[in-house]
């Protein structure tokens, strides 16, 4: 009586939905089954270009904003968490504000044509000249035989004899010959022939040169 009230339309329509949401199941779990089975997996970027990072075991969500430069209440209100002590290895968190920029572009020239002579199809628009120019002839130093010479003048060096130092003793009350001629290392005898002394005695106030 029940398979009678059923159309055969309800039941395709039944069918439809019942493959739908196996459908939906399967890929929920294989979301699930990727996340779980790469735990340690590096950040990774959406579409958007914010960048997702998997909490790997230890982390807490402080290492975690340490690291990306934000703060735990930002990723925490980014990520509708209420409670930042609680975080499960594998769970994914979305990181606000960055971004992950894209490889830059290098940039491309064209390349450069070389044109050879040999090319008669571009020899018309390569203008040629073959005509050959007269190398200048370098101008020869020529010396002016009127022009004086500069002469060299021969400087001599002469040597201009030093004038000796004469020694001059004034005689005291208490001197001899003998006594001067030791103090300046000389004799009596030379101190008498220099100063043309005879066998008188000297006397206070005499001046003596001292050989």
């Amino acid at each position: 009586m029940l398979q009678n009230r059923v159309s055969p339309r309800d039941q395709a329509n039944f069918r439809s939905k019942l493959r739908t949401l196996s459908v939906e199941i399967c890929l929920v779990l294989a979301i699930a089954l990727a996340l779980f089975i790469a735990p340690g997996a590096a950040s990774h970027a959406f579409a958007e270009g914010d960048i997702t990072h998997i909490v790997k075991p230890g982390e807490s969500l402080s290492t975690i904003a340490a690291r990306y430069g934000v703060s735990v209440s930002a990723i925490a209100g980014y990520n509708g968490i209420s409670n930042p002590n609680l975080l499960r290895a594998g769970q994914a968190l979305r990181i606000p504000g960055t971004t992950v920029s894209p490889a830059p572009v290098q940039p491309q020239y064209p390349t450069p044509t070389t044109v050879s002579p040999d090319n008669s199809s571009n020899n018309a628009s390569v203008p040629t000249n073959n005509k050959a120019y007269p190398q200048p002839t370098p101008t020869p130093y020529i010396v002016d035989p009127n022009r004086p010479r500069p002469t060299s003048t021969l400087v001599v060096a002469t040597r201009v004899p030093s004038t000796p130092t004469v020694r001059v003793h004034v005689v005291t009350a208490s001197d001899t010959l003998t006594g001067i001629a030791n103090l300046y290392g000389t004799s009596a005898w030379a101190i008498k022939a220099r100063n043309g002394l005879t066998d008188a005695p000297i006397y206070r106030g005499q001046k003596l040169i001292i050989p």
